[in-house]
Protein backbone atom coordinates (compact mmCIF):
# COMPACT_ATOMS: atom_id res chain seq x y z
CA UNK A 1 0.00 0.00 0.00
CA UNK A 2 1.47 3.44 -0.69
CA UNK A 3 2.08 5.41 2.07
CA UNK A 4 0.12 8.81 0.20
CA UNK A 5 -3.19 6.32 -0.43
CA UNK A 6 -5.54 7.86 2.19
CA UNK A 7 -7.30 5.74 4.72
CA UNK A 8 -11.11 4.53 3.84
CA UNK A 9 -12.95 5.65 6.37
CA UNK A 10 -14.87 2.49 8.26
CA UNK A 11 -18.25 3.90 8.43
CA UNK A 12 -18.60 3.99 4.64
CA UNK A 13 -17.35 0.38 4.44
CA UNK A 14 -20.16 -0.25 6.52
CA UNK A 15 -23.14 1.82 4.75
CA UNK A 16 -20.96 -0.05 1.33
CA UNK A 17 -21.54 -3.22 2.41
CA UNK A 18 -25.08 -2.96 3.85
CA UNK A 19 -26.23 -1.29 0.57
CA UNK A 20 -24.48 -4.32 -1.32
CA UNK A 21 -26.17 -6.96 0.75
CA UNK A 22 -29.58 -4.84 0.24
CA UNK A 23 -29.26 -5.30 -3.81
CA UNK A 24 -28.14 -8.71 -3.41
CA UNK A 25 -31.50 -9.12 -1.24
CA UNK A 26 -33.77 -7.78 -3.42
CA UNK A 27 -31.97 -9.51 -6.56
CA UNK A 28 -32.77 -12.92 -4.71
CA UNK A 29 -36.17 -11.49 -3.93
CA UNK A 30 -36.98 -10.78 -7.72
CA UNK A 31 -35.35 -14.03 -8.55
CA UNK A 32 -37.46 -15.96 -6.75
CA UNK A 33 -40.63 -13.84 -7.85
CA UNK A 34 -39.90 -14.59 -11.30
CA UNK A 35 -39.37 -18.04 -10.89
CA UNK A 36 -42.56 -18.09 -9.17
CA UNK A 37 -44.32 -16.52 -11.97
CA UNK A 38 -42.67 -18.64 -14.42
CA UNK A 39 -43.77 -21.98 -12.41
CA UNK A 40 -47.30 -20.53 -12.51
CA UNK A 41 -47.36 -20.08 -15.82
CA UNK A 42 -45.94 -24.02 -16.95
CA UNK A 43 -47.92 -24.95 -14.60
CA UNK A 44 -51.21 -23.45 -15.96
CA UNK A 45 -50.36 -23.96 -19.29
CA UNK A 46 -49.71 -27.83 -18.23
CA UNK A 47 -53.23 -28.17 -16.71
CA UNK A 48 -54.79 -25.88 -19.53
CA UNK A 49 -53.21 -28.72 -21.58
CA UNK A 50 -54.19 -31.62 -19.53
CA UNK A 51 -57.79 -30.35 -18.66
CA UNK A 52 -58.86 -29.24 -22.45
CA UNK A 53 -56.20 -30.41 -25.10
CA UNK A 54 -54.64 -33.62 -24.18
CA UNK A 55 -55.60 -37.12 -25.79
CA UNK A 56 -56.41 -40.39 -25.54
CA UNK A 57 -56.60 -42.86 -28.52
CA UNK A 58 -59.90 -43.83 -29.77
CA UNK A 59 -60.23 -48.23 -30.09
CA UNK A 60 -59.27 -49.25 -33.45
CA UNK A 61 -59.67 -52.91 -34.97
CA UNK A 62 -59.47 -54.61 -38.67
CA UNK A 63 -61.92 -57.03 -38.87
CA UNK A 64 -61.87 -59.34 -42.20
CA UNK A 65 -65.28 -59.45 -44.10
CA UNK A 66 -63.85 -61.73 -47.16
CA UNK A 67 -60.46 -63.32 -47.63
CA UNK A 68 -57.38 -62.06 -45.68
CA UNK A 69 -55.55 -59.13 -44.74
CA UNK A 70 -52.28 -58.61 -43.46
CA UNK A 71 -50.74 -56.14 -40.65
CA UNK A 72 -47.61 -55.69 -40.65
CA UNK A 73 -46.53 -58.41 -42.64
CA UNK A 74 -48.31 -60.84 -40.43
CA UNK A 75 -51.73 -62.46 -42.62
CA UNK A 76 -55.28 -61.96 -40.01
CA UNK A 77 -57.87 -63.84 -41.07
CA UNK A 78 -60.48 -62.44 -38.42
CA UNK A 79 -59.81 -59.75 -36.23
CA UNK A 80 -56.98 -57.77 -34.76
CA UNK A 81 -56.83 -54.59 -32.53
CA UNK A 82 -54.36 -51.92 -34.29
CA UNK A 83 -51.79 -49.61 -32.73
CA UNK A 84 -50.24 -46.47 -34.34
CA UNK A 85 -48.11 -46.72 -37.32
CA UNK A 86 -49.78 -50.21 -38.62
CA UNK A 87 -49.10 -51.16 -41.84
CA UNK A 88 -51.94 -53.25 -44.07
CA UNK A 89 -52.45 -54.93 -46.73
CA UNK A 90 -55.54 -56.56 -48.11
CA UNK A 91 -55.12 -59.07 -50.61
CA UNK A 92 -56.93 -59.62 -53.84
CA UNK A 93 -60.52 -60.53 -53.89
CA UNK A 94 -60.53 -59.67 -50.06
CA UNK A 95 -62.26 -56.99 -47.86
CA UNK A 96 -61.31 -55.87 -44.50
CA UNK A 97 -63.19 -53.15 -42.52
CA UNK A 98 -61.50 -50.81 -39.83
CA UNK A 99 -63.69 -49.56 -37.07
CA UNK A 100 -63.05 -46.53 -35.04
CA UNK A 101 -64.88 -46.55 -31.54
CA UNK A 102 -65.19 -43.80 -28.54
CA UNK A 103 -64.18 -45.81 -24.97
CA UNK A 104 -65.51 -43.14 -23.18
CA UNK A 105 -68.73 -43.27 -25.19
CA UNK A 106 -69.49 -47.21 -24.36
CA UNK A 107 -67.62 -48.24 -27.89
CA UNK A 108 -69.95 -46.50 -30.01
CA UNK A 109 -68.89 -46.26 -33.60
CA UNK A 110 -66.77 -43.28 -34.56
CA UNK A 111 -66.24 -44.17 -38.57
CA UNK A 112 -65.54 -46.98 -40.53
CA UNK A 113 -62.96 -47.71 -43.52
CA UNK A 114 -63.19 -50.45 -45.70
CA UNK A 115 -60.58 -51.77 -47.62
CA UNK A 116 -61.42 -53.26 -50.86
CA UNK A 117 -58.40 -56.25 -52.53
CA UNK A 118 -55.27 -54.82 -53.32
CA UNK A 119 -55.43 -52.16 -51.05
CA UNK A 120 -52.84 -50.45 -48.61
CA UNK A 121 -51.94 -47.62 -46.37
CA UNK A 122 -50.64 -46.72 -42.92
CA UNK A 123 -53.29 -46.42 -39.76
CA UNK A 124 -51.03 -43.03 -38.11
CA UNK A 125 -53.17 -42.25 -35.43
CA UNK A 126 -56.80 -42.18 -34.36
CA UNK A 127 -56.92 -39.71 -31.34
CA UNK A 128 -60.09 -38.11 -28.55
CA UNK A 129 -59.94 -35.64 -26.07
CA UNK A 130 -58.98 -36.96 -22.48
CA UNK A 131 -62.43 -35.28 -20.77
CA UNK A 132 -65.56 -34.73 -22.65
CA UNK A 133 -65.79 -31.17 -21.85
CA UNK A 134 -63.07 -30.26 -24.05
CA UNK A 135 -65.01 -28.63 -27.41
CA UNK A 136 -61.89 -30.43 -30.04
CA UNK A 137 -62.50 -32.74 -32.35
CA UNK A 138 -61.89 -36.69 -33.19
CA UNK A 139 -58.86 -36.90 -35.23
CA UNK A 140 -58.43 -40.02 -37.69
CA UNK A 141 -55.42 -39.89 -39.92
CA UNK A 142 -54.65 -42.80 -42.58
CA UNK A 143 -51.64 -42.47 -44.62
CA UNK A 144 -49.40 -44.34 -47.76
CA UNK A 145 -52.68 -45.31 -48.74
CA UNK A 146 -53.25 -47.26 -52.57
CA UNK A 147 -55.70 -48.54 -54.07
CA UNK A 148 -59.55 -48.45 -53.03
CA UNK A 149 -61.79 -47.02 -49.26
CA UNK A 150 -65.25 -46.81 -48.91
CA UNK A 151 -65.33 -44.51 -45.98
CA UNK A 152 -68.66 -43.56 -43.42
CA UNK A 153 -69.29 -41.34 -40.69
CA UNK A 154 -72.27 -42.09 -38.76
CA UNK A 155 -74.57 -39.07 -38.32
CA UNK A 156 -74.87 -37.49 -34.44
CA UNK A 157 -71.85 -37.85 -33.13
CA UNK A 158 -71.11 -36.38 -29.54
CA UNK A 159 -68.03 -33.98 -31.33
CA UNK A 160 -66.75 -32.46 -34.29
CA UNK A 161 -64.56 -35.25 -36.41
CA UNK A 162 -61.51 -34.99 -38.98
CA UNK A 163 -61.19 -37.62 -40.92
CA UNK A 164 -57.95 -37.35 -43.10
CA UNK A 165 -56.35 -40.04 -46.03
CA UNK A 166 -53.06 -39.14 -47.42
CA UNK A 167 -52.04 -41.02 -50.69
CA UNK A 168 -48.13 -42.55 -50.99
CA UNK A 169 -47.93 -39.12 -53.80
CA UNK A 170 -49.05 -36.78 -50.64
CA UNK A 171 -52.32 -36.19 -51.92
CA UNK A 172 -55.10 -35.69 -49.02
CA UNK A 173 -58.42 -36.23 -48.53
CA UNK A 174 -60.24 -34.52 -45.33
CA UNK A 175 -63.48 -35.74 -44.59
CA UNK A 176 -65.21 -33.19 -41.12
CA UNK A 177 -69.02 -34.82 -41.81
CA UNK A 178 -71.36 -37.60 -41.37
CA UNK A 179 -71.25 -39.10 -44.73
CA UNK A 180 -70.43 -41.94 -47.07
CA UNK A 181 -67.23 -41.64 -49.39
CA UNK A 182 -66.04 -43.42 -51.87
CA UNK A 183 -61.87 -43.38 -52.35
CA UNK A 184 -59.36 -44.74 -54.72
CA UNK A 185 -55.68 -43.71 -55.04
CA UNK A 186 -52.92 -44.81 -57.64
CA UNK A 187 -49.93 -43.41 -58.96
CA UNK A 188 -51.35 -41.14 -61.02
CA UNK A 189 -54.39 -39.37 -59.26
CA UNK A 190 -56.72 -39.89 -56.34
CA UNK A 191 -60.16 -39.41 -56.58
CA UNK A 192 -63.02 -38.95 -54.00
CA UNK A 193 -67.30 -39.46 -54.78
CA UNK A 194 -68.96 -37.58 -52.11
CA UNK A 195 -72.12 -39.73 -51.88
CA UNK A 196 -73.29 -37.92 -48.84
CA UNK A 197 -71.43 -35.47 -46.51
CA UNK A 198 -68.52 -32.97 -46.92
CA UNK A 199 -65.06 -33.37 -48.15
CA UNK A 200 -62.12 -31.35 -48.97
CA UNK A 201 -59.19 -32.39 -51.46
CA UNK A 202 -55.72 -31.09 -51.04
CA UNK A 203 -53.01 -31.81 -53.33
CA UNK A 204 -49.37 -32.76 -52.55
CA UNK A 205 -48.51 -29.07 -53.00
CA UNK A 206 -50.33 -28.12 -50.39
CA UNK A 207 -51.46 -25.12 -52.85
CA UNK A 208 -53.97 -26.61 -54.83
CA UNK A 209 -57.32 -27.46 -53.01
CA UNK A 210 -60.81 -27.47 -53.59
CA UNK A 211 -64.10 -28.48 -51.56
CA UNK A 212 -66.25 -31.58 -53.19
CA UNK A 213 -69.90 -31.01 -52.00
CA UNK A 214 -72.66 -33.69 -51.96
CA UNK A 215 -73.13 -35.92 -55.17
CA UNK A 216 -70.06 -34.67 -56.65
CA UNK A 217 -66.85 -36.32 -57.31
CA UNK A 218 -63.13 -34.63 -57.15
CA UNK A 219 -59.83 -35.98 -58.90
CA UNK A 220 -56.65 -34.61 -58.20
CA UNK A 221 -54.46 -35.50 -61.34
CA UNK A 222 -50.75 -35.78 -60.49
CA UNK A 223 -49.02 -36.79 -64.14
CA UNK A 224 -48.26 -33.23 -64.99
CA UNK A 225 -45.50 -30.16 -63.60
CA UNK A 226 -49.02 -28.61 -61.37
CA UNK A 227 -51.46 -30.68 -59.77
CA UNK A 228 -54.92 -30.16 -60.56
CA UNK A 229 -57.93 -30.53 -58.92
CA UNK A 230 -61.26 -31.59 -60.98
CA UNK A 231 -64.96 -31.45 -60.16
CA UNK A 232 -67.72 -33.65 -62.05
CA UNK A 233 -71.10 -34.75 -61.17
CA UNK A 234 -70.79 -37.92 -58.90
CA UNK A 235 -73.22 -41.42 -59.48
CA UNK A 236 -76.78 -41.19 -59.10
CA UNK A 237 -78.41 -43.49 -56.79
CA UNK A 238 -81.23 -44.56 -58.86
CA UNK A 239 -82.95 -46.23 -55.20
CA UNK A 240 -82.78 -42.84 -53.12
CA UNK A 241 -85.82 -40.53 -54.73
CA UNK A 242 -88.51 -41.07 -51.43
CA UNK A 243 -90.95 -38.71 -51.30
CA UNK A 244 -89.92 -35.41 -49.41
CA UNK A 245 -91.63 -34.97 -46.97
CA UNK A 246 -92.99 -38.42 -46.03
CA UNK A 247 -93.24 -38.67 -42.62
CA UNK A 248 -96.22 -40.56 -41.43
CA UNK A 249 -95.71 -44.45 -40.02
CA UNK A 250 -95.99 -47.64 -41.99
CA UNK A 251 -98.20 -50.35 -41.53
CA UNK A 252 -96.60 -53.67 -42.14
CA UNK A 253 -97.31 -57.30 -40.59
CA UNK A 254 -94.86 -56.60 -37.96
CA UNK A 255 -96.65 -53.19 -36.71
CA UNK A 256 -96.20 -49.64 -36.97
CA UNK A 257 -92.88 -48.66 -38.13
CA UNK A 258 -91.59 -45.52 -37.20
CA UNK A 259 -91.03 -42.75 -40.14
CA UNK A 260 -87.26 -42.33 -41.08
CA UNK A 261 -86.75 -46.13 -40.26
CA UNK A 262 -85.33 -48.40 -43.59
CA UNK A 263 -88.77 -49.79 -44.19
CA UNK A 264 -90.09 -46.77 -45.54
CA UNK A 265 -87.68 -47.31 -48.69
CA UNK A 266 -87.89 -50.94 -48.82
CA UNK A 267 -91.28 -53.25 -48.65
CA UNK A 268 -90.94 -55.96 -46.46
CA UNK A 269 -92.75 -59.55 -47.08
CA UNK A 270 -92.17 -63.29 -45.80
CA UNK A 271 -93.10 -66.46 -47.51
CA UNK A 272 -92.75 -69.62 -45.94
CA UNK A 273 -93.53 -73.62 -46.90
CA UNK A 274 -94.49 -74.04 -43.38
CA UNK A 275 -94.24 -72.67 -39.74
CA UNK A 276 -92.28 -70.56 -38.10
CA UNK A 277 -92.36 -67.42 -40.07
CA UNK A 278 -89.72 -64.97 -40.69
CA UNK A 279 -89.68 -61.63 -39.26
CA UNK A 280 -87.91 -58.31 -40.65
CA UNK A 281 -87.43 -55.32 -38.26
CA UNK A 282 -85.46 -51.87 -38.84
CA UNK A 283 -82.74 -51.91 -36.03
CA UNK A 284 -79.45 -49.60 -35.35
CA UNK A 285 -76.04 -51.39 -35.23
CA UNK A 286 -72.45 -49.56 -34.99
CA UNK A 287 -73.86 -46.24 -36.19
CA UNK A 288 -76.05 -48.57 -39.42
CA UNK A 289 -79.32 -48.04 -39.76
CA UNK A 290 -80.15 -51.64 -40.98
CA UNK A 291 -82.76 -54.26 -41.66
CA UNK A 292 -82.56 -57.28 -39.87
CA UNK A 293 -83.86 -60.48 -41.61
CA UNK A 294 -84.61 -63.24 -38.94
CA UNK A 295 -86.07 -66.90 -39.17
CA UNK A 296 -85.08 -69.02 -36.40
CA UNK A 297 -87.48 -71.67 -33.86
CA UNK A 298 -85.72 -74.76 -35.72
CA UNK A 299 -87.01 -74.16 -38.82
CA UNK A 300 -86.91 -77.33 -41.05
CA UNK A 301 -88.63 -76.16 -44.12
CA UNK A 302 -87.65 -73.28 -46.64
CA UNK A 303 -88.40 -70.12 -46.05
CA UNK A 304 -87.78 -66.43 -47.52
CA UNK A 305 -87.83 -62.80 -46.06
CA UNK A 306 -87.87 -60.34 -49.15
CA UNK A 307 -87.28 -56.86 -49.46
CA UNK A 308 -88.43 -54.87 -52.59
CA UNK A 309 -87.21 -50.96 -53.45
CA UNK A 310 -90.69 -49.15 -52.65
CA UNK A 311 -88.59 -46.48 -54.99
CA UNK A 312 -89.59 -47.91 -58.16
CA UNK A 313 -93.31 -47.23 -59.18
CA UNK A 314 -94.57 -50.73 -60.13
CA UNK A 315 -96.51 -49.36 -62.98
CA UNK A 316 -93.11 -47.95 -64.13
CA UNK A 317 -89.44 -48.80 -64.84
CA UNK A 318 -86.29 -46.75 -64.46
CA UNK A 319 -84.98 -45.87 -67.91
CA UNK A 320 -81.19 -46.54 -67.99
CA UNK A 321 -80.43 -46.41 -71.43
CA UNK A 322 -78.66 -42.97 -71.35
CA UNK A 323 -76.07 -44.18 -68.47
CA UNK A 324 -72.97 -45.26 -68.85
CA UNK A 325 -71.93 -47.07 -65.54
CA UNK A 326 -74.95 -49.10 -63.52
CA UNK A 327 -73.51 -51.10 -60.22
CA UNK A 328 -75.71 -52.10 -57.59
CA UNK A 329 -73.61 -52.03 -54.64
CA UNK A 330 -74.75 -53.43 -50.74
CA UNK A 331 -73.36 -53.78 -46.88
CA UNK A 332 -74.42 -56.60 -44.93
CA UNK A 333 -73.81 -59.14 -42.11
CA UNK A 334 -74.59 -62.47 -42.00
CA UNK A 335 -74.83 -63.79 -38.49
CA UNK A 336 -76.44 -67.22 -39.25
CA UNK A 337 -77.55 -69.63 -41.27
CA UNK A 338 -78.40 -73.13 -40.68
CA UNK A 339 -78.33 -74.71 -44.53
CA UNK A 340 -74.38 -75.53 -45.98
CA UNK A 341 -73.62 -73.30 -48.90
CA UNK A 342 -77.20 -72.57 -50.41
CA UNK A 343 -79.20 -75.07 -50.35
CA UNK A 344 -79.25 -78.62 -52.42
CA UNK A 345 -80.18 -76.47 -55.06
CA UNK A 346 -77.86 -73.58 -54.88
CA UNK A 347 -81.13 -71.00 -54.29
CA UNK A 348 -81.46 -70.68 -50.45
CA UNK A 349 -78.73 -68.15 -49.76
CA UNK A 350 -78.88 -66.29 -46.11
CA UNK A 351 -78.34 -63.27 -49.25
CA UNK A 352 -79.31 -62.80 -52.05
CA UNK A 353 -79.07 -59.56 -54.27
CA UNK A 354 -81.79 -59.69 -57.16
CA UNK A 355 -82.64 -57.21 -60.04
CA UNK A 356 -85.06 -57.51 -62.43
CA UNK A 357 -84.75 -55.84 -65.68
CA UNK A 358 -86.05 -55.11 -69.47
CA UNK A 359 -83.51 -55.95 -71.76
CA UNK A 360 -82.38 -54.03 -75.34
CA UNK A 361 -85.52 -55.91 -76.90
CA UNK A 362 -87.85 -55.40 -74.01
CA UNK A 363 -87.86 -58.71 -72.69
CA UNK A 364 -87.73 -59.47 -69.08
CA UNK A 365 -84.61 -60.64 -67.69
CA UNK A 366 -83.19 -61.72 -63.77
CA UNK A 367 -79.66 -60.96 -62.02
CA UNK A 368 -78.99 -62.86 -59.09
CA UNK A 369 -75.99 -63.34 -56.50
CA UNK A 370 -75.93 -64.73 -53.60
CA UNK A 371 -73.69 -64.92 -49.90
CA UNK A 372 -73.38 -67.67 -47.83
CA UNK A 373 -70.03 -68.21 -45.22
CA UNK A 374 -71.03 -72.09 -43.81
CA UNK A 375 -69.86 -74.63 -45.38
CA UNK A 376 -70.18 -78.12 -43.93
CA UNK A 377 -67.70 -80.69 -45.56
CA UNK A 378 -69.91 -83.60 -45.67
CA UNK A 379 -72.19 -82.17 -48.27
CA UNK A 380 -71.80 -81.24 -51.64
CA UNK A 381 -73.93 -78.48 -52.82
CA UNK A 382 -73.76 -76.30 -55.72
CA UNK A 383 -72.11 -72.78 -55.99
CA UNK A 384 -74.51 -71.43 -58.44
CA UNK A 385 -78.20 -71.82 -59.20
CA UNK A 386 -79.79 -72.61 -62.30
CA UNK A 387 -80.76 -68.88 -62.75
CA UNK A 388 -77.37 -67.24 -61.71
CA UNK A 389 -74.27 -65.83 -63.83
CA UNK A 390 -71.74 -65.85 -60.96
CA UNK A 391 -71.00 -68.04 -58.39
CA UNK A 392 -72.03 -67.16 -54.82
CA UNK A 393 -69.61 -65.69 -52.44
CA UNK A 394 -68.23 -67.26 -49.74
CA UNK A 395 -68.24 -64.14 -46.50
CA UNK A 396 -66.92 -64.55 -43.32
CA UNK A 397 -69.75 -65.22 -40.29
CA UNK A 398 -70.20 -61.80 -38.13
CA UNK A 399 -68.73 -59.29 -40.48
CA UNK A 400 -69.57 -56.67 -42.73
CA UNK A 401 -68.79 -57.19 -45.97
CA UNK A 402 -69.71 -54.47 -48.99
CA UNK A 403 -70.81 -56.06 -52.33
CA UNK A 404 -70.19 -53.76 -55.47
CA UNK A 405 -70.99 -55.47 -58.88
CA UNK A 406 -68.87 -53.63 -61.07
CA UNK A 407 -70.58 -52.26 -63.94
CA UNK A 408 -73.08 -53.98 -65.14
CA UNK A 409 -73.81 -52.28 -68.42
CA UNK A 410 -69.66 -53.47 -69.44
CA UNK A 411 -70.36 -57.33 -67.54
CA UNK A 412 -73.68 -58.23 -69.58
CA UNK A 413 -74.08 -59.15 -72.67
CA UNK A 414 -74.80 -56.58 -75.37
CA UNK A 415 -77.54 -58.48 -75.91
CA UNK A 416 -79.59 -58.97 -72.35
CA UNK A 417 -78.27 -55.43 -71.48
CA UNK A 418 -80.09 -53.44 -69.02
CA UNK A 419 -82.25 -50.83 -70.42
CA UNK A 420 -84.87 -50.35 -67.91
CA UNK A 421 -84.87 -51.43 -64.39
CA UNK A 422 -88.39 -52.66 -62.82
CA UNK A 423 -87.27 -54.11 -59.50
CA UNK A 424 -84.68 -54.36 -56.90
CA UNK A 425 -84.55 -56.96 -54.52
CA UNK A 426 -82.59 -58.32 -51.35
CA UNK A 427 -83.61 -61.16 -49.74
CA UNK A 428 -82.47 -64.41 -46.82
CA UNK A 429 -83.83 -67.71 -47.72
CA UNK A 430 -83.15 -70.91 -46.27
CA UNK A 431 -84.26 -72.71 -43.49
CA UNK A 432 -83.15 -70.69 -40.15
CA UNK A 433 -81.42 -67.10 -40.79
CA UNK A 434 -80.13 -63.74 -39.29
CA UNK A 435 -79.28 -61.10 -41.88
CA UNK A 436 -78.26 -57.60 -41.35
CA UNK A 437 -78.40 -55.29 -44.58
CA UNK A 438 -77.29 -51.72 -44.18
CA UNK A 439 -76.66 -49.36 -47.33
CA UNK A 440 -78.03 -50.77 -50.73
CA UNK A 441 -77.28 -48.61 -53.88
CA UNK A 442 -78.46 -48.57 -57.62
CA UNK A 443 -75.38 -46.31 -58.74
CA UNK A 444 -75.69 -44.48 -62.42
CA UNK A 445 -73.18 -42.42 -64.53
CA UNK A 446 -72.00 -41.00 -67.80
CA UNK A 447 -69.06 -41.90 -68.66
CA UNK A 448 -67.15 -39.35 -67.61
CA UNK A 449 -67.21 -40.34 -63.96
CA UNK A 450 -66.04 -43.94 -64.74
CA UNK A 451 -62.77 -45.77 -65.88
CA UNK A 452 -61.40 -48.89 -66.55
CA UNK A 453 -60.83 -49.54 -63.08
CA UNK A 454 -64.64 -49.71 -62.43
CA UNK A 455 -65.16 -52.84 -64.81
CA UNK A 456 -64.84 -55.40 -62.38
CA UNK A 457 -66.56 -56.26 -59.14
CA UNK A 458 -66.58 -57.70 -55.69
Amino acid sequence: MSLNQPVANPEEIVVRRRFDMQRLAWGVVLLAFAIFCVMCVVAGLGVNYFLFQSVVPLDATMQVGRGSSGVNGQFVVARRDLSNSDEMVTAPQSQAVISFRDPYQAGAMIASVTTDGNTSLVYRRALRPRFEWSSNSYIIELEAFAGELDVFIPPDLPRSILLSVRSIQGDRAYFSSAGHYLVDASEERMRVVNLDGDVVLIAADEQTTRHIPAGKLGVIYNTEAVPRIEVADGYVDLLSNLREGESAPVETEQGDILAGDLLLSWACTNNQEDLPRGSFTSELDDGHSVLRLVRAGDATKNGETRCQARTINPTETIDVSGYDYLALRATFKINFQSLSVCGVAGSECPMMLRIDYLDVNGDGQRWFHGFYYHVDPQRSFPLRCDSCTLEHEQVIEKAWYTYDTGNLLALIGANIRPQNIVAVYFYASGHQYDVEVSDVFLLAAKLAVTDSTDESGG
